[in-house]
């Protein structure tokens, strides 16, 4: 089949599966596909960001569940990732990141359960 598409609504890992009519199968590299855009979630004020601007850190401070954060530019790309284990603190350090928004996707492996906040780190 010629021009499908795929629209991805879900965080993760992708690839593009093909079988001919011979059923020879070949598979693309995989990607990591994650959302660009701010979904506002309700339930978030138990996650905290702060100092919000910032200019060498910021503490993120979540409820004692198992976590996986990641830190990606505004463009999408994961500059940065963590995982907590019943964390209660993460220290976002700015490090080698240049000025600018990031975008710290936040999710509770244990409820599914996602939000993304905004970083701006001057």
């Amino acid at each position: 089949a010629h021009n499908q598409k795929y629209v991805a609504n879900l965080q993760g890992l992708y690839r593009v599966k093909i079988i001919n009519n011979f059923n020879c199968v070949d598979s693309s590299d995989e990607i990591n596909f994650y959302r660009t855009g701010i979904a506002e979630e309700a339930n978030v004020e138990n996650i905290k960001l702060f100092p919000n601007p910032s200019n060498n850190f910021s503490i993120l401070s979540l409820e004692e569940y198992n976590w996986s954060v990641y830190l990606t530019d505004i463009t999408g790309k994961m500059v940065r990732s963590y995982k907590l284990f019943k964390g209660r603190e993460l220290l976002i350090q700015k490090d080698d990141l240049k000025n600018g928004m990031y975008l710290v996707n936040i999710k509770n492996t244990e409820t599914n359960h996602s939000t993304v906040l905004k970083l701006l780190f001057d």
